[in-house]
């Protein structure tokens, strides 16, 4: 399953008597128990291990050092009596043994060719004169935040995780302690109306959502996305209100040109649910703001101290972080289920969505069954659409503009390790198309997933868009 992260994924024994592939039989034979930790989501981000023996000038230490293992296989699910990797021994000695492991993807070019890996190399403690014989547990970490950042194996220098970061420094001994892997939550408190959504890092994308999820799927292609320590996100916990538009319009904080914000139209037109109904009508001032560009959206955003979310970030959010879970609503419900049908129900009672009008062209009546449900956005939205971090409305209700210009996820626009937007419109379609994530009234039960993406020529507005503002931590004064 694609949100499930594996944090145990490995034990290896280096058993200090001589090669072999097996665990020594005597207990009273000095050996190391090797625990390999990654917070990667594997198999997506990695489906190979591969863990070298390496001596002091960097070459294999023995012709059986080296082992290559596939992470796909149903045969080797990673507990504790069927550890994913096999155990295996090198030679004994007195100096202190160099262990290299990578995680990597076969399908992209193989070890050797693939930049895309995580790649590590640590050191066990040299055998010492009292050594009381056994087995001895270390732990080895394989941050997130190596990826793309391979050793300097002449250097003696690695990657490697250092509190809740990652620093390239020289290679560490490995020890009892376990090593914190980089995730975890503010380390200031969130502005007025905002929750934290914290720092880590997950993969943006997945390469099974199909077209009834998504405008233009993303091809069998993710991306590596990191948030550092300091650099933690905050996001709107509501969708934008009319009232805190029109406010900002009274204040003359923000400007609407022509066409950017559209008042509700008469039954049957194209602005029939619009929400907004005037300069100075507040009989709408709790439903989100819809009908508006992306252009006055961002202007909202920066009247109020922030900015629309990229769509990195808002994906971090939307799939409840490193948890990288299905939908944004109480995960536990649907435990991975991904477009099951036989889920439709949960999803409709979850979230405002496939609340269309029947017969509608390009609305979804999917959910318009429900007791006391209509067509249209809701005020505040659905109550059980909320992410772990307090996030309302990440599904359902409207959708949401991001800062982005689209462009497919192969065209690399998007930067790896960072959460940058992308600003370079792609070059495979005409004219400018704006994405815009998350679920609406108006989507099908499918488009509730975090992953899914959609577009709108020209950033225009519609009665399904709206937004919410986001803010990283080290951009608070």
């Amino acid at each position: 399953m694609k949100r499930v992260r594996v944090l145990v994924l490995a034990t290896l024994i280096a058993a200090f008597a001589g090669c072999t592939r097996t665990r020594l039989p005597f207990k009273s034979d000095p050996q190391w128990t090797v625990h390999l930790r990654s917070n990667a989501r594997i198999p997506e981000m990695a489906d190979r291990i591969r863990i070298d023996v390496l001596d002091e000038q960097g070459e294999l230490a023995c012709g059986d050092c080296s082992n290559d293992f596939d992470l796909t296989s149903t045969a080797i699910i990673p507990s504790v009596a069927n550890p994913l990797v096999p155990s295996f021994g090198v030679a004994g000695t007195d100096n202190a043994v160099r262990l290299r492991v990578r995680l990597y993807t076969a399908i992209r070019g193989g070890i050797e060719t693939s930049p895309r890996s995580i790649d590590v190399v640590a050191r066990l403690p040299k055998r010492e004169a009292n050594w009381p014989g056994g087995e001895t547990e270390v732990d080895f970490a394989l941050p997130f935040g190596c990826f793309g950042q391979p050793p300097s194996i002449a250097n003696k220098t690695t990657c490697q995780a250092a509190g809740q970061d990652v620093i390239n420094g020289p290679e560490p001994t490995l020890s009892t302690t376990v090593v914190a892997l980089e995730e975890g939550s503010c380390s200031k408190e969130a502005p007025a109306g905002m929750a934290c959504v914290g720092f880590g890092s997950f993969l943006l994308g997945d390469e099974r959502v199909d077209a009834l999820a998504s405008d233009f799927p993303p091809r069998p292609e993710v991306i590596p996305i990191r948030f550092r320590p300091n650099g933690s996100l905050f996001i709107d916990i509501e969708e934008m209100t009319v009232g805190t538009v029109r406010k900002l319009l009274g204040e003359k904080k923000i400007t609407a040109a022509s066409g950017a914000l559209l008042t509700r139209g008469n039954e049957g037109t194209s602005t029939e649910f619009c929400t907004f109904l005037g300069d100075a009508d507040d009989r709408n001032d709790k439903f989100p703001i819809n009908c508006i560009s992306r252009d006055l959206a961002a202007d909202v955003c920066k009247a109020r101290g922030a900015r629309l979310p990229s769509e990195a970030e808002w994906e971090f959010a939307a799939g409840n972080a490193t948890a990288e879970t299905v939908y944004p609503f109480r995960p536990a419900d649907l435990n991975g289920a991904f477009f099951g049908l036989e889920d439709e129900f949960t999803i409709c009672s979850s979230a405002v969505v496939g609340r269309g009008r029947r017969g509608r062209s390009g609305e979804s009546g999917d959910c318009i069954f429900l007791a006391d449900v209509n067509p249209g956005p809701a005020p505040r939205g659905h109550p059980d659409d909320v992410t772990q971090a307090g996030v309302m409305n990440m599904a359902g209700n409207v959708s949401e503009w991001v800062s982005d210009e689209f462009a497919f996820y192969e065209e690399h626009c998007i930067e790896a390790m960072t959460h940058q937007p992308c600003k370079r419109a792609s070059q495979r379609l005409e004219g400018k198309w704006v994405p815009y994530r998350g679920g609406s009234w108006e989507k099908p039960v499918q488009s509730t997933i975090a992953v899914a993406r959609f577009v709108m020529k020209d950033g225009a507005p519609s009665a399904s868009i709206g937004f919410r503002c986001a803010i990283s931590e080290d951009e608070l004064p």
